[in-house]
């Protein structure tokens, strides 16, 4: 098991800033959401990865670094800017050059939603995706792990199944809390298998299984906030979305679904995932969030706040995933 791990996260779009005010910055509510589910996650891990016994993992606890990269200000229209705002310290083009980034060998990346859509063709999108090829995909023998959420999400479906992977949603937007169904596939993926132990009780519970699929439900709650939707995983025709080498559509995975959303998680590589909710949005931060969507329609603002509830399951995932990064090779 790693002692430390190196996280960098890549945050795709400003936020409100009565949301900053309240709630802190990308990487402040991100680890609120590992905190606490991460005992139990690196137990999960440990059980899963080494057959050993969930409590005794925990004794050394990782610790987590977090490294922040405002990918978006760099593309960042003046009107979201305020006039006496000055650019973040590290925009996206330091990416490709500053040595605090270059030579860091990060553990994972982690890609944040946006307000912004993919769909739009914003120049940041491309540098991304490109240094995401490099760093997570050519490079060899151990890439560092990737997990991309809502916009983050589409920005990898947008990279691996090609242009016109991502369009609006034809069934409306997803917001509040929905029901999400795990796929068959899921049952022995890595990643869900830890999550679904995570949330299993207590860490001496978890030392005393070995799996945590066969009793556990499909079905979960997680907090959604988008309006565009991965139409598909894999590229359309022979060669569509290979230009950069990464098709490689036999290794893509479906993991989860909901009734308007058919890739709610999807695995690209056993080392990517990405999943369109956002695990990291607890249901305080959702209630807070949802005025800003300007709805018109009260009456269904009022039914997207009623529809928010706790989401323990998607809400372990990003520890999940961190766990698992703990115990890669």
């Amino acid at each position: 098991m790693k002692q430390s791990l190196r996280v960098l996260l890549l945050v795709c779009g400003p936020k409100p800033d009565d949301i900053t005010a309240s709630h802190g910055t990308f990487a402040d509510y991100l680890h609120r959401a590992v905190e606490p589910y991460w005992k139990n996650a690196v137990a999960a891990a440990a059980t899963i990865r080494c057959a050993a016994a969930g409590a005794s993992a925990i004794n050394l606890l990782p610790t987590i670094s977090y490294m922040t990269v405002n990918v978006f200000d760099d593309d960042m229209p003046e009107s979201d800017r305020a006039p006496d705002q000055p650019r973040t310290e590290m925009p996206l083009s330091r990416l490709f050059r500053d040595p605090a980034v270059t030579s860091v060998p990060f553990d994972a990346i982690i890609l944040s939603g946006s307000k912004y859509n993919v769909t739009e063709g914003r120049p940041f999108v491309g540098k991304v995706q490109a240094w995401i090829a490099e760093k997570c995909v050519a490079q060899k023998p151990t890439p560092p792990w990737v997990f991309g959420i809502c916009f983050g999400h589409q920005l990898l479906a947008d990279h691996f199944a090609g242009r016109g992977a991502v369009v609006v949603n034809s069934k409306g937007p997803e917001l509040g809390s929905h029901e999400c169904r795990l796929t068959a596939a899921a049952e022995g993926d890595p990643l869900w298998r830890v999550a679904r132990l995570t949330t299993r009780g207590s860490v001496e519970d978890i030392g005393q299984t070995t799996d945590s699929a066969s009793s556990s439900s499909s079905t979960f709650l997680a907090n959604e906030l988008h309006y565009e939707t991965v139409a598909r995983v894999k590229p359309s025709d022979a060669g569509a979305g290979d230009e950069k080498g990464l098709a490689a559509a036999s290794s893509v995975v479906v993991l989860a679904n909901s009734a308007a959303d058919h890739h709610q998680c999807v695995r690209w590589r056993p080392h990517i995932y990405s999943v369109q909710f956002h695990p990291e949005y607890s249901a305080t931060f959702m209630r807070d969030t949802v005025p800003f969507l300007h709805m018109n329609d009260k009456a269904e603002e009022a039914r997207v706040m009623a529809s928010i509830q706790p989401t323990p399951l998607s809400e372990s995932l990003v520890a999940s995933f961190l766990a698992l990064c703990a115990f890669s090779r």
